[in-house]
């Protein structure tokens, strides 16, 4: 698949925490990427294509039309995110990348340990494994600062 970027919409922006929203960005028609949970996307600002920030998918490769990534305001990038966009904003992506994959299998324990906003991979992971109905058992070690601070509290 070619490394050019896509230009999608902000679909919903969702709050999370008091500093952390998860964007949903909707595929443009005729769209279709070979997705796998675990990946992460690369995004810009139509207007600043010089800075780029990598963010781990909080979907999995079963939602299909639409990428979700969860971010916390920190540094230029999350702040920016965080504090500014909304709906029908733009963001120019690049397809999926990376090898942080789950290993599904029967009668195995995956073990996952998180701090913060790095949970977002594990949120993927979980939703895929359980739509499937698969049998591996997931656990997932989160800390967090204050129980405030939790992400994706009601989901999991």
């Amino acid at each position: 698949m070619s490394r050019e970027a896509t230009e999608m919409i902000v679909g919903a922006v969702t709050v999370e925490a008091s500093d952390t929203k998860t964007f949903r960005l909707n595929w443009p028609a005729g769209y279709d990427v070979n997705l796998k949970t675990g990946q992460f996307i690369t995004c810009y600002w139509p207007d600043e294509p010089g800075y780029k920030r990598a963010y781990s998918l909080s979907s999995c490769a079963l939602d299909r039309g639409f990428y979700e990534f969860t971010v916390r305001r920190d540094g230029k990038m999350g702040t920016r995110l965080v504090d500014w966009i909304k709906p029908d904003q733009r963001l120019m992506v690049l397809p999926p990348a990376g090898k942080f994959l789950p290993v599904y299998e029967a009668n195995t324990h995956l073990i996952c340990i998180a701090g913060g906003s790095g949970v977002t991979p594990f949120r993927a992971f979980v939703r895929e494994a359980t739509r499937r109905g698969l049998e591996t058992r997931i656990t997932i070690l989160y800390s967090v600062r204050t129980a405030k601070d939790v992400i994706f509290n009601e989901e999991f």
